[in-house]
Parts: structure tokens; sequence; C-alpha cells
């Protein structure tokens, strides 16, 4: 079984991803391949460059991603440029990863928070949606050292939750405990 994780930063995708690892599952990170690829696609890096200037590669020749998502998360335009870019060859890579560990386990999840926003469905035998709520994500993010206006600008860069719930095939909220986010996960099979 092949299932797409997703939900809006902060809504709490890579503690299902845990969760689902615990019940068997193996787990891709597309932020992990996006951020190899940052790393080692010359194509990927010199397109970037073109685009954004040397301001965004640092002392390696590499992407800087934070000096990248200050410039991007700030202007839409930018972003969607950006996401012109990089989304064909993550998708691409993506795609070759699950199909390789497809061949050794019997469930693979990827963990994406831009599967509706790139159109990234119809390749997924379900795709799981966690929500919670504007004021708590944002709370989360305050936690991690986002300043607040950088907290909202990601915040609303992506896609509201409440036109992603019609389209996901299981939605998880999670605006109370682990334990709770836990036993709505053991509602659904994952194989």
């Amino acid at each position: 079984m092949k299932i797409g994780l997703t939900g809006n930063i902060a809504a709490g995708k890579s503690t299902v991803a845990k969760m689902l690892e615990k019940r068997g599952a193996y787990i891709l990170d597309a932020d992990t391949i996006a951020h190899n690829l940052y790393q080692s696609n010359p194509k990927l890096i010199a397109q970037i460059t073109t685009e954004f200037g040397d301001k965004v590669l640092d002392t390696d020749g590499k992407v800087n991603r934070k000096s990248l998502g200050q410039i991007v998360f700030s202007h839409k335009s930018k972003l969607e440029t950006l996401n012109k870019i990089v989304h064909p060859i993550i998708r691409k890579e993506i795609l070759t990863q699950v199909d390789i560990k497809l061949a050794h386990h019997q469930t693979v999840v990827l963990e994406a928070a831009l599967l509706f926003e790139n159109n990234f469905l119809d390749y997924w035998d379900k795709v799981f949606l966690v929500t919670a709520s504007d004021e708590l994500r944002k709370q989360r993010l305050l936690a991690k050292g986002f300043s607040n206006q950088e907290a909202l600008e990601r915040i609303s860069s992506q896609m509201p939750q409440e036109q992603k719930i019609p389209m996901a095939d299981v939605v998880l909220e999670n605006n109370s405990s682990y334990d709770t986010l836990w036993n709505q996960l053991l509602d659904f099979s994952i194989v």
C-alpha cells in the first residue's frame, strides 16, 4: 500500500509518520528527499541559482534552504516559481524511491506537506491528512524558534486545511494529546 501523508506546517505530520512507522510502515520524507536534491543535483542547483541568484548558495555551492526560504515565503510569486522548478525533479525522485521500497515493504508512506498543492494525489492508495488549529500550529512554530511574522507567512503560504479535508481519505485531528491522535490512527488499516 502507498500512503500519502500530508498536513499543513506544524499540524503533526512527523508525529503521525512515526506512529505509522511503529505500525510497520516504511517512511519516506519529501523534505529529506528535497534537501538531498538541493545539495546534490547540479541541474536543480543551476536552475535555482539562475532564478534567485548566488545569494541562495552556501560557501560550498549548495542551496541554502534558509536563505531561499526567506525569499520565497515572503513573496507568493517567487514561491510559485520555485515550486515549478523543484517539484517535477522531486516528484520523479519520490516515485523512484517509493517503487524501490515497495519491493521490500508492504506499506510505504510519503510524508509531504504539499500533496494537495502539487496535485500529487492520484498515485497514492490512500491520502492521510493531519489537521490542527491555526493558533496551535502558530504556537508550535514559535516554540521552534520562528518569529511571529515567519510563522504567519508559512501558515498563510499553504492551501487552507478546510479545502483539503474533502479530498483526503483519512483526516486525523491533532489538537489534543498524543494518545488521542494514536487512537484515531488505530481506526485505519495501513495494509
